[in-house]
């Protein structure tokens, strides 16, 4: 029995120490995103860091790389792409896609 609470809360402080870094890592994507662009609220930045998430980019790193060999291929794809990600507008998605070095459209 000693032995089961003992993976029991070495199981719990793993758990916990993996939404610990999770959490960090929202945190700085939603704060990269209020960053690149000031329109968004910080309720909207962390909404669009966890549906970031939810698609797999957990890292601005991961959001450079997914995004920037489609914005080299076609700029307007690649926003509608980063905004269908984000839950972000069109005009936003193409904001912070500047900030992450791809190249911007001009209308």
């Amino acid at each position: 029995e000693a032995r089961l609470r003992a993976e029991r809360a070495e199981e719990e402080a793993r758990l916990r120490a993996e939404r610990a870094e999770v959490e960090a890592k929202l945190r700085a994507m939603a704060g990269f995103l209020r960053d690149a662009c000031g329109d968004l609220t910080p309720e909207t930045a962390r909404a669009a860091a966890e549906a970031a998430a939810a698609g797999g980019v957990l890292t601005v790193e991961k959001l450079r790389r997914r995004w920037g060999k489609k914005a080299r291929a076609d700029v307007m794809a690649a926003a509608q792409d980063l905004a269908e990600l984000l839950g972000v507008d069109e005009d936003d998605a193409e904001v912070i896609g500047a900030s992450l070095g791809l190249p911007v459209e001009r209308k």
